[in-house]
């Protein structure tokens, strides 16, 4: 274990003697989860000096093992000396996820750990006043996920292609199933369409979109699968979509129930020196035939006085690899990118913050080797403004726990 949890009581002990005001509350709740015995309570509640009091829950929970920093803890919480919780935050966190580990030895994964890692759920908030999540919760920089269905995940696979110069994206289904049943199990609704031609492909996310209430959802999640290049992404008759035309759909000046909300793409496709395919394909045009593109396009100016920040706010856009370079595929695993996700994700969303979680999916794709040698990394292009945790298991504020 690389912290000893105990030293949280030894670093902030000055704090927690000189700032805590109703230690015989704290004593109280010790004793109702047995960290405390009646005799340690009651010789806590006779002691009339402040400080010495303190002194006294401190030097006695040190003599109570690994479990005593996290029951003052939760101690602090409950008896709302929410400031001094803070302060041992940190070290519980650390011990938790050091407990919480589990990483794949090799990059991209044998079959054998795979298959175990698809049979795991998506790890649990088990701990109402866990400090890996409560204190951001309730944060007003944190974005808040508090629904029991967090908001819409609109995933595209396109995997067989009708250009012949586009190989079939074999492994790709694989990545599929992996994310939308990550992303079920994350308290999200999700929509799956394979095999989208350029303009099937806006046409199923503008209908899509314009399903839902958007003032109920908390968050939007687009995961894209296909052929890519430098310009975009490919549909499965060979045209290419920029990806800002996916991405613009959801702006808050076209979509104003997401106004302030997160909007995260995670996007599996080269970017340019395809290995997969020489095809260089060209520009669509989206809808000579049905009409809707100066709705596309132009429908901001209905809903431009409702937004309150830039049109690219709110959005993280993460790449397989970076721009110009190809990215990569196991045909029995999946991507390295989204398999990437998906093992992050299922372990570590319980207790870490976006940002951090990929940080530890560029390391896992960095590891991996094609045949030939040749590497990649992804890249991410982060617009939000605040912090994002997917909270899983809680819901409601204050939090509850939902129902498996």
């Amino acid at each position: 274990m690389a912290v000893d949890p105990r030293k949280a009581l030894i670093k902030n002990r000055v704090a927690i003697v000189h700032d805590l005001d109703n230690g015989d509350d704290v004593a109280d709740y010790l004793y109702t989860v047995k960290l405390f015995t009646e005799d340690m309570r009651d010789t806590v509640l006779q002691e009339p000096e402040k400080e010495k009091k303190n002194r006294l829950i401190l030097d006695t929970l040190g003599r109570r093992g690994q479990k005593a920093a996290k029951g003052l803890h939760d101690a602090f919480l409950e008896t709302e000396n929410n400031e001094l919780a803070k302060l041992l935050a940190p070290y519980i966190r650390v011990v938790e996820s050091e407990e919480n580990r589990f990483s794949p030895k090799v990059w991209p994964p044998m079959n054998e750990e795979q298959v175990k890692m698809q049979k795991d759920s998506v790890r649990r908030i088990t701990d109402l006043k866990s400090p890996s999540y409560i204190h951001e919760y309730n944060d007003k920089k944190v974005y808040k996920m508090r629904n029991k269905t967090r908001g819409k995940v609109f995933i595209i696979n396109n995997v067989k292609f009708q250009d012949r110069k586009l190989r079939h994206r074999d492994g790709s289904e694989v990545d599929a199933e992996n994310i939308k049943s990550l992303f079920t199990e994350l308290h999200f609704d999700v929509v799956k369409k394979d095999n989208l031609t350029g303009q099937e492909m806006l046409i199923f996310l503008k209908e899509e979109r314009d399903k839902v209430n958007w003032n109920t959802m908390e968050c939007l999640i687009l995961v894209i699968m296909s052929h890519g290049e430098s310009t975009g992404i490919f549909g499965t008759d060979g045209q290419i979509v920029e990806l800002k035309k996916i991405t613009e759909m959801f702006e808050s000046s076209q979509c104003s129930g997401l106004n302030e909300k997160p909007r995260l793409v995670f996007v599996q496709a080269c970017r340019g020196e395809n290995t997969e395919s020489d095809h260089k394909g060209t520009g669509i045009q989206v809808s000579d035939k049905d009409g809707n593109r100066q709705m596309l396009l132009h429908r901001h100016n209905e809903d431009s006085t409702k937004r309150t920040v830039h049109s690219a706010a709110d959005f993280l856009i993460a790449y397989a690899t970076p721009e110009g370079t190809p990215a990569y595929r196991n045909i029995h695993v999946g991507s390295w990118f989204l398999n990437a996700i998906v093992w992050t994700f299922k372990y570590h969303a319980h207790q870490e913050e976006i940002q951090h979680m990929l940080l530890k999916v560029n390391e896992l794709v960095s590891q991996g080797r094609t045949m030939a040698g040749n590497l990649t990394v992804s890249e991410v292009k982060n617009n939000l403004r605040k912090k994002f945790y997917f909270f899983p298991g809680v819901y409601d504020d204050p939090p509850k726990f939902i129902d498996s």
